[in-house]
């Protein structure tokens, strides 16, 4: 009872007893939300970001393109060789994002890629791209 009474007498004290109420009110609020949010959707937009095989061979065509488009070099093939395939991330059950596997080299065989400025053309641009080291690209005609 003497420790009751020296707070009672404490300066303050109906201040820090309404903090201590408005602590403990926030804290039971924020507990009965379960501390989640509504996870995603199974599925939202992860199609879009997957990097299946028909999405490489897209991305071949499209550098075939762009190569096909340097002065001097055509028929242009391209090969694109991943890491790995896929990585799904699941939270609560839900696949809620995609990790797109890194891209481990590319070739490319190209009339006039046996040209080294036509060479260091391509190189330099699929480098620039897919901030590749320039020794997983091959060039050649």
């Amino acid at each position: 009872m003497e420790f009751i009474d020296k707070l009672k007498k404490t300066k303050g004290m109906g201040w820090m007893l309404i903090g201590l109420a408005a602590g403990v009110a926030l804290i039971v609020i924020g507990g009965m939300s379960n501390g989640s949010s509504a996870p995603p959707p199974p599925d939202t937009n992860v199609r879009e970001n997957e990097l299946t095989p028909e999405a490489v061979r897209e991305l071949e065509q499209r550098v075939a393109y762009l190569i096909s488009r340097i002065d001097g070099a055509s028929n242009v093939s391209v090969l694109i060789t991943m890491e790995s395939g896929s990585e799904y991330v699941y939270q609560g059950g839900n696949r809620v994002r995609i990790v797109t596997p890194t891209i481990r080299g590319v070739a490319v065989i190209c009339t006039g890629g046996d040209n080294p400025v036509i060479q260091q053309k391509i190189i330099n641009m699929l480098s620039a791209l897919f901030n590749l080291p320039t020794n997983r690209i091959f060039v050649s005609g």
